[in-house]
């Protein structure tokens, strides 16, 4: 039971410890809503608003925060990953740790 305990203390660790520092949140949020401002402060300027670029802004900025919320929150997610990769890699681990010392000479 110590053990189980353990490794769930580890792997809650381990999740708070892999997610993305609050400062890279705030840069994006500041870069969207600086790039929204711009947009509106543009557009009051020259007395008109173009809809073709207003749309595109928001896309981009949609586009460009949902994969990496997505990433962050993989409980949550929209996207399925494969995870066969990674199961093969650690079966290569494995095998590599199990493997016979090499004796040093080569033939």
């Amino acid at each position: 039971m110590v053990y189980y305990n353990q490794g769930l203390s580890l792997r809650l660790q381990a999740a708070l410890m892999n997610r993305i520092p609050i400062i890279v949140w705030l840069i994006l949020f500041f870069t969207a809503i600086t790039a929204m401002l711009v947009m509106g402060y543009q557009a009051g300027l020259t007395g008109k608003r173009t809809p073709v670029a207003t749309v595109s802004l928001a896309i981009v900025i949609s586009a460009v925060m949902t994969p990496i919320t997505d990433l962050d929150r993989p409980r949550m997610s929209l996207f399925e990953i494969n995870n066969q990769l990674m199961i093969n890699l650690q079966g290569k681990m494995e095998q590599e740790l199990n493997r016979p010392p090499d004796d040093g000479l080569r033939k």
